[in-house]
């Protein structure tokens, strides 16, 4: 009996050791309150976060939010032989690859543990990129991998949340021996640019002014027109500005 105990315990493990398996898991994400589904897959080298709404266009009364992508949408890729995170956004004229490899951030471990669905989770604290994150991970899931563009921890992480609330992502589902993700190859390779993560901030912030500029010399004499963003982005202060 002990060693059937034993063999179930380690199945998550063997089955993740497989040639080409890897493990799915699927998550909620919350941004500023907006909902939105997310998954995570990875095997013992590579992850791969999809997150945000595909090809969204919602109007609303007079209100009018644009949310243009394509049917991929927003994805995190992380490469750990490689000690890469590459950004893929995608919009209405371009889909750019935006290299964000950066030293991961430190973690300090808590003592907080908690049971859920039959996993044990181990809280640990981080500061990252002007905010402070809290991460809830298990060591019964092989991998360092985490949502978003977070990890590094000696497990893989299922609830991250900033402290302010501006973030919140917790697990949903979990599934194991799943295939390769078949829309990777083209995420890593059909893309318009690249750039470095300070090259594209330099350009998001430009393309940004330059829209502001063409809505304030479109409006007539006697309308205004006013462009509103909510909140700050969940990214407050890069390395190059510390």
């Amino acid at each position: 009996m002990r060693n059937l105990y034993i063999l179930l315990l380690l199945m998550p493990f063997m089955a993740f050791a497989q040639p080409g398996s890897w493990i799915k898991i699927e998550f909620t994400q919350f941004i500023y309150a907006e909902k939105m589904e997310a998954t995570l897959c990875f095997n013992q080298e590579e992850s791969l976060y999809l997150f945000g709404n595909q090809t969204l266009i919602d109007t609303v009364s007079k209100k009018m939010t644009i949310r243009i992508t394509d049917d991929i949408g927003t994805a995190v890729y992380k490469n750990l032989n490689e000690n890469k995170l590459l950004y893929r956004v995608a919009s209405k004229s371009q889909v750019s690859l935006v290299d964000d490899s950066f030293v991961p951030p430190t973690w300090t471990m808590t003592d907080e543990i908690k049971k859920e669905n039959g996993l044990v989770l181990q809280k640990a604290v981080t500061f990252f990129r002007g905010r402070t994150y809290n991460a809830w991970f298990t060591e019964e899931l092989p991998g360092s991998f985490g949502p978003w563009k977070l990890g590094g921890l000696p497990g893989t992480i299922l609830e991250l949340y900033t402290e302010d609330g501006v973030l919140n992502i917790r697990y949903t589902k979990i599934m194991y021996n799943q295939e390769k993700p078949d829309n990777l190859e083209r995420i890593l390779t059909k893309y318009t640019k690249t750039y470095t993560m300070k090259e594209f901030m330099e350009y998001a912030r430009a393309k940004d002014e330059k829209f502001r500029a063409a809505v304030a010399s479109n409006q007539p004499r006697d309308g205004k027109m006013t462009i509103t963003t909510i909140g700050e982005p969940v990214e407050r202060i890069y390395e190059w500005e510390e």
